[in-house]
């Protein structure tokens, strides 16, 4: 018979935090904290196996979603759970030391990112700069084979002109 591992110390809590996954930032609350995990409950938990990031103060854990039943998760941490710094009061405290910051500065996500381009816009975008390119190349060459043509035309038809004009004149 197989020895089974004994199961982690959980500690339950009841401490707010953030949790970003492919839908976005929601609040969540965390039921249950140990060393490679935690337990989540919020408005609609994240499907199972779904990668997410919780955030509670200064502290993030990444993992992926084990569990998910109703309003309630389990998340598999990818590192270590720093415990006690989660457990520490004032954690989740958003105010810098000594004063009292506005909503913009507390919510760190508030301040608008620059959109990164997405491996397929840049991919487009390089083929609509090669197009240019090309037809760019194209059209200097055909001004060119024009500026060429004209100055053979102009040089070939230059002498007989010249021929006429001189017999024109000595017929004077």
């Amino acid at each position: 018979m197989a020895l089974l591992r004994a199961r982690e110390t959980r500690r339950k809590v009841q401490l707010s935090a953030r949790l970003r996954d492919d839908r976005g930032w929601s609040d969540v609350t965390i039921c249950d904290v140990s060393e490679r995990g935690l337990s989540l409950q919020s408005s609609s938990a994240p499907p199972k196996g779904a990668f997410v990031e919780v955030r509670r103060g200064q502290v993030c854990v990444v993992g992926q979603i084990r569990w998910s039943h109703g309003a309630r998760c389990g998340l598999r941490a990818q590192d270590r759970v720093p415990v006690k710094t989660i457990l520490a009061p004032g954690a989740d405290a958003d105010e810098p030391t000594g004063a009292r910051a506005t909503a913009q500065q507390c919510e760190r996500r508030a301040a608008s990112r620059p959109r990164q381009a997405l491996p397929a816009d840049r991919a487009a975008a390089s083929r609509r700069a090669g197009r240019l390119l090309d037809w760019t190349s194209v059209a200097l060459a055909g001004v060119l084979a024009a500026a060429v043509v004209g100055e053979l035309a102009l040089t070939a038809l230059a002498r007989p002109a010249d021929r006429i004009g001189a017999a024109l004149a000595a017929a004077r």
